[in-house]
């Protein structure tokens, strides 16, 4: 959609939309200086940037290379969310506002960025599939897909510790981790370093296998037991690396201890 800036009740709103996202947006906005920040509110109303005054950027104090506006701030603030056009800025963008944008994206799993005012606005469904794809398969055919992400995928987004803090706090807004349950899996080949990470993985398991939604919501209406249930079925059903199930097994036989960084969790049953 354009930006319907001659539209006078969209103006009035988008108007309002800011004063609440200043006032609620936690961290993100606080990045740039205050003369910055009316740039970024000018964007924000109207859609156009300042090509001779490109802002600072926002990590590291430099000129952006390509955009005045940061790309994962147009994405945040694209009056609605869009696959297609999403895609058709990465397609066109720098190496440094791509790497951002996953950067940014990767927030939202962190509790202060995960509401509707965080890190990509409560759009991270849309931009989760913008930046890869449905499939695993399909992320490493796009053509902005880093190769670098290929290890960090089950880290920076089906990171365990994500997934553990999303299903024992059970934070309003869904966690981009929903969307990369398949990613994570498909991309297990690839990820022999995740043993490194193997008491989160442990802890994941016990976590999965004795599951209770945290607000006590039954299992059929439960957004969080059908997360849990893409787990469980990867675990039980699918071809898995041999010493990852092993560790299945023997957390179902109560083989395998609750690491002792977790054995504190106030929701653990261990």
């Amino acid at each position: 959609m354009n930006w319907p800036i001659d539209n006078a009740e969209w103006l009035k709103n988008r108007k309002q939309a800011w004063l609440e996202l200043k006032a609620n947006s936690i961290d993100v906005l606080t990045w740039f200086r205050s003369k910055d920040l009316k740039q970024v509110r000018h964007y924000f109303l109207t859609g156009e940037e300042d090509q001779d005054n490109p802002l600072p950027d926002y990590s590291h104090g430099k000129r952006l290379a390509k955009y005045p506006v940061p790309l994962f701030i147009k994405i945040w603030f694209y009056p609605e969310p869009s696959l297609e056009y999403f895609r058709s800025l990465l397609s066109h963008a720098g190496i440094r506002d791509i790497r951002d944008c996953y950067h940014s994206i990767g927030l939202s799993n962190f509790p202060q960025y995960n509401t509707d005012y965080g890190m990509m606005g409560g759009r991270e469904e849309v931009v989760f599939y913008a930046l890869y794809g449905n499939t695993f398969e399909e992320y490493r055919s796009l053509p902005f897909a880093l190769p670098e992400t290929e290890l960090g995928f089950a880290n920076q987004f089906g990171g365990y510790q994500a997934v553990i803090f999303w299903l024992l706090q059970g934070y309003p807004v869904f966690s981009s981790v929903q969307y990369s349950i398949n990613h994570w899996y498909q991309s297990l080949p690839l990820r022999d370093d995740l043993y490194q990470e193997k008491d989160d993985l442990i802890y994941l398991m016990y976590l999965i296998d004795n599951f209770d939604d945290p607000h006590g919501l039954p299992r059929e209406s439960s957004r969080y037991f059908r997360v849990a249930e893409k787990y469980l079925d990867i675990f039980e059903n699918k071809p898995l690396p041999a010493w990852v199930k092993d560790l299945w097994d023997g957390v179902k036989k109560k083989e395998v201890t609750v690491p002792e960084k977790y054995q504190h969790y106030e929701r653990s049953k261990f």
